[in-house]
């Protein structure tokens, strides 16, 4: 899988938020709210379109939609707290989730 690196001025100063240590609870889950968005937006940017028609108070106009459904699946802990801005962007998208418990041993 490609690397692909966001290089987005916006993505720098909110990662800059998280970053900051002054930064306090209120304003690192607003920054990591956003960042969650320009991810989504950003890895999403190659989804495939359904191509049909609207009709506008003027005229009939080409409308798409999403081609397949989207789901989302966090990995827990810091991946739950991705799903509330996701959804915000992709309300219809299902969510799964898969809990893995490390073995000590092993």
């Amino acid at each position: 899988m490609p690397l692909h690196i966001i290089d987005h001025p916006l993505s720098k100063v909110l990662i800059s938020q998280l970053r900051d240590v002054n930064t306090g609870g209120e304003s690192f889950r607003i920054a990591a709210r956003k960042i969650t968005q320009l991810l989504m937006i950003e890895a999403t940017h190659d989804l495939p379109l359904k191509k049909g028609q609207v009709s506008t108070p003027l005229e009939e106009t080409d409308s798409y939609k999403l081609a397949q459904g989207i789901t989302l699946v966090p990995i827990i802990r810091a991946g739950i707290s991705m799903v509330e801005p996701a959804l915000d962007l992709f309300p219809s998208a299902v969510v799964g989730y898969v809990g893995l418990e490390r073995d000590e041993e092993t």
